[in-house]
């Protein structure tokens, strides 16, 4: 079934509701020594209780930060920064955040690399087959997810004004599952802007089968954290969506529902299993780089534009079916990602269009904290010198990339401290 989101949103979005989304934050990164080597202290034990919004990943070393939902990006950003500035807090004065998706150089042995030391025996045997399927170096890959429930209001407005679906919970699936097939097909435009990691460490490769390193983003190109090839998941429907865990996981190409790294996860419950009785709640985007010139990772600028980009992606057509239209736009993130920092954009005319949408819709809502953030994008679309990959890499060009590293997590440290 069909639906036309976009009149949907021409007559009935409005500046408030279009806007009013809740948001939450999930911020990974490495502890690290003063010379940018793992740390070898434990996880801090003051933060090891159910519920904890300070909370380990994959490594006993690799932090996790999870904010409360919140109801604007600048409130998800300060909340961010609250629980940064608790953890620095908390930390040895010689041990710092490391400010990369990439890892720092990393031990000769894959061993030597500590697995979360956790107290629920499951956990632990679920982290250990991660390490047996992917290997250790590429689970100490960190990130950002941007949690994004789409305004209340502006759902119930749209569907009391549609007649296709008579279902709420079928309405709100729906668009939700035209929101992650579109982001996912046009996703290389956030690549591209905000992509940031151009070059690893040592150590993290291993073998011949690596990158032309510098390049966009190794963490979204095949290299970074992603399923095996033969992991495919339909985002058709959520019954297909459901379907096809389901199955990854009764064939043993998936140990969990959760070990399935798709670049959006649709959410409902605590669990994922939980779709099939909440329906969709929220988005889950997992494939955003740190920014390494922000001090929590991500700036509200990001945030306020992704969260735009999500009311576009409602309201563009789709020309392919689902799984075809999704394949190809995996493809595009892929070719966009090995691309050089500095190199223009692979699809500048479609992507000049999709900002000239942008700019529009700010401009006939008038959502002025917004502007900003659609104004630098077209900026740098046109001076790809200006993305955060180009930037970070002319950065590291006079000492490397751990000394620029130990050095903007010197000075985040000092500016959290302050506070």
């Amino acid at each position: 079934m069909t639906i036309d989101f976009k009149a949907l949103l021409d007559q009935y979005a409005t500046p408030t509701n279009l806007v009013a989304a809740n948001i939450g934050l999930e911020r990974e990164g490495q502890r690290v020594m003063s010379m940018g080597q793992l740390a070898s202290t434990a996880f801090p034990a003051v933060f090891n209780y159910p519920g904890s919004p300070i909370q380990r990943d994959f490594a006993e070393t690799q932090l996790e930060l999870v904010t409360p939902i919140t109801t604007s990006a600048a409130a998800a950003i300060g909340a961010l920064q609250k629980l940064q500035t608790t953890v620095q807090r908390t930390l040895a004065p010689t041990e710092l955040i490391w400010p990369l998706s990439m890892p720092p150089a990393l031990p000769v042995a894959t061993n030597q690399i500590p697995i979360a030391r956790l107290a629920d025996p499951l956990a632990v045997r679920y982290r250990q087959q991660l390490a047996k399927v992917y290997g250790r170096r590429r689970q100490m890959l960190s990130g950002v997810h941007l949690n994004i429930e789409l305004a209340p209001q502006l759902l119930v407005e749209l569907f009391q004004h549609q007649t296709e679906f008579a279902v709420w919970q079928d309405f709100k699936n729906a668009a939700y599952f035209k929101i992650a097939r579109n982001y996912l097909h046009y996703r290389w435009l956030i690549t591209y802007l905000f992509g940031a990691t151009p070059v690893s460490e040592a150590r993290f490769f291993t073998t011949t089968d690596r990158p032309q390193e510098p390049v966009r983003s190794l963490r979204n190109s095949r290299y970074g954290y992603t399923n095996a090839t033969q992991v495919q998941v339909s985002y058709g429907s959520l019954t297909r969506y459901l379907a096809d865990l389901q199955t990854a996981v009764a064939t043993g190409q998936l140990s969990a529902v959760k070990e399935f790294y798709g670049h959006i996860r649709l959410r409902g419950g605590h669990q994922m299993t939980d779709l099939a009785k909440t329906g969709v709640q929220y988005l889950e985007l997992r494939h955003l780089d740190l920014n390494p010139l922000a001090p929590v990772g991500i700036t509200v600028e990001q945030v306020r534009f992704v969260q735009l980009f999500l009311i576009l992606m409602l309201m563009l057509p789709e020309t392919a079916a689902a799984d075809q239209w999704v394949a190809s736009g995996t493809a595009r993130n892929q070719a966009t990602a090995l691309t050089p920092p500095w190199s223009a954009p692979l699809r500048l005319a479609e992507g000049t269009d999709l900002l000239a949408m942008l700019a529009q819709l700010v401009d006939r809502l008038q959502l002025t904290s917004f502007q900003s953030s659609v104004q630098h994008a077209q900026s740098r679309l046109r001076h790809p010198e200006q993305t955060l990959a180009a930037q970070w890499w002319q950065l590291i060009q006079s000492a490397g990339q751990t000394a620029a590293a130990l050095q903007a997590a010197r000075r985040y440290q000092a500016q959290q401290l302050a506070i």
